[in-house]
């Protein structure tokens, strides 16, 4: 497990407070670091606090966290519950089929309490 502000040879700075390294980093198939949350974060959700939207029409990941929460910061929560690996973070979701998410009090309670902790 590595934490951004220790990979050697990267193309920018990044400091320890910063809040990619709130996250462990691992490559991806191209060899670029990125937090990935799916590796990271284990969340205890119970199914029945789970809501569903269904797409009407194709609609990236990003789009619909600010639609459902008000944010795109929110985005990796998203994929998280959809069990959906960040590499495919710009994927179109396909209309019809059913994405999981909590409601937005939960999710900002969620993002505060792994804040908090950190």
């Amino acid at each position: 497990m590595l934490k951004l502000h220790k990979v050697e040879n990267l193309p920018f700075k990044t400091k320890y407070s910063d809040l990619e390294n709130m996250f462990n980093v691992h490559p991806d198939k191209f060899n670029n670091w990125a937090p990935n949350i799916n590796e990271t974060v284990y969340l205890d959700i119970h199914p029945e606090s789970l809501l569903v939207y269904i797409p009407d029409h194709p609609i990236h990941w990003g789009l619909l966290s600010y639609k459902l929460y008000g944010t795109t910061r929110l985005t990796w929560l998203l994929l998280k519950i959809n069990k959906v690996k960040p590499e495919n973070l710009f994927d179109r979701l396909t209309p019809g089929i059913p994405v999981f998410y909590i409601d937005e009090g939960e999710a900002m309670s969620l993002a505060a309490s792994i804040t908090d902790e950190y």
